[in-house]
């Protein structure tokens, strides 16, 4: 009976001493923050709230954008861990509602260059008419870095503008295609005339209407005056002239086999989609 007391005031003893270590466990807590303050550099022309870009000074600095860190504290003192910044930029006023507004998101550093090329491209990508200066707003975001990404105690700057002129920056050519074979007027040749040159739909896809002899073979060509990339129907397939799936060689591989032209001669309207890599012919 004794030895059974011994253990049991034993038990009781290493009970205490648990439920003492619990109570003298620090807990570790936020305790706040400041949002970044925000600041526009000009470094390139003009008073310090206008920016006037030319085309010709495309790779000088144009604006410097710096922050504070926001200083996340916990009872432990300053957060060691990273801070995530996203920084945006949307026309005044707008509210960072243009799918584009989103210019930078980084972890740690303070501020970011932008050239005048730079700078240009991401105002165009805002939509904004290029003719006019237009006043822009700028604001940075920072959370703190967490395994899901989702970042957490978001601190959001005050809002610092910069009146921009930017410059024209044409659009960038339409993609072309062309048909080239023995099916067509000039047999094959990586130039073809500009009568068997596509006409462009939208994105990938273009069309073609011209007269096909039978039982004669074609392929496409992106490029005039070069034979890759060549599109035409997979290797070792069973091809339907009327339509199916589209292979190419874009210069690292080996070319694709010939598209067979209908059976029976006449005009057609060829349609092909790049995109989904597919064509199809349409007797007239």
């Amino acid at each position: 009976m004794k030895n059974i007391s011994k253990l049991i005031i034993a038990l009781l003893l290493v009970l205490v001493g648990v439920s003492s270590c619990k109570k003298e466990e620090n807990k570790i807590y936020y305790t706040g923050g400041t949002a970044p303050v925000l600041q526009l550099v000009n470094l390139y022309s003009g008073s310090s709230e206008h920016l006037m870009l030319l085309k010709a000074d495309e790779d000088k600095p144009a604006l410097n954008i710096k922050w504070t860190n926001p200083e996340y504290t916990f009872t432990t003192g300053v957060s060691s861990q990273d801070v995530n910044y996203v920084l945006e930029m949307d026309s005044s006023g707008a509210g960072f509602t243009n799918p584009n507004a989103k210019i930078y998101a980084q972890a740690i550093d303070l501020n970011v260059v932008y050239t005048v090329k730079e700078l240009n491209a991401m105002i165009v990508n805002l939509n904004l008419d290029t003719s006019v200066e237009k006043k822009l707003d700028f604001r940075v975001t920072s959370t703190l870095k967490e395994p899901s990404a989702a970042g957490y105690f978001p601190f959001v700057s005050e809002i610092k503008s910069i009146w921009v002129k930017t410059y024209y920056i044409p659009p960038p050519p339409p993609p072309t295609l062309w048909i080239t074979g023995e099916a067509c007027p000039s047999n094959w040749t990586n130039a073809p005339p500009s009568s068997q040159q596509f006409t462009w739909i939208s994105a990938k896809k273009f069309e073609i209407t011209m007269d096909l002899p039978s039982s004669k073979y074609y392929k496409f060509l992106t490029k005039n005056g070069a034979w890759q990339p060549q599109w035409g129907i997979p290797k070792g397939t069973t091809a339907d002239p009327m339509g199916g799936p589209l292979d190419v060689n874009d210069g690292t591989t080996s070319d694709p086999d010939a598209i067979p032209s209908p059976a029976t001669a006449g005009t057609y309207k060829i349609e092909v989609n790049l995109a989904t890599r597919t064509f199809k012919l349409t007797k007239l």
